[in-house]
C-alpha cells in the first residue's frame, strides 16, 4: 500500500488538510511583521523571502531571530 503525503505528515488518509505558504516576505515592513505573526501562531508553517526587495535586511534579521521556522528564498527578477 502506498503512503500518501498526508499520511506522512501524520494525518489520516481521509482527513482534510489545508497547507498554507507565505510568499514574498520582505516586500514591505508590514509583510514582514504579518508573515512572522502567522508563523508565530502557526497559521502557516512554510514561507519564502523575496531576495530583490527593499525590506530584505529586516526580513533576514527576523529569520535569524526565528531560525526554527521553515523559510526559503526566491529571486524573482521581473523587469
Amino acid at each position: 500500500m502506498v503512503t500518501s503525503i498526508i499520511e506522512k505528515m501524520g494525518y489520516e488518509s481521509n482527513d482534510f488538510v489545508v497547507i498554507t505558504h507565505i510568499d514574498d516576505i520582505a516586500m514591505s515592513h508590514a509583510a514582514n511583521v504579518a508573515s512572522f505573526e502567522c508563523l508565530d501562531f502557526v497559521v502557516a508553517k512554510y514561507s519564502s523571502v523575496i531576495a530583490v526587495s527593499g525590506w530584505l535586511m529586516e526580513a533576514a534579521k527576523m529569520c535569524r531571530e526565528h531560525a526554527n521556522y521553515d523559510v526559503g528564498g526566491s529571486s524573482n527578477t521581473d523587469k
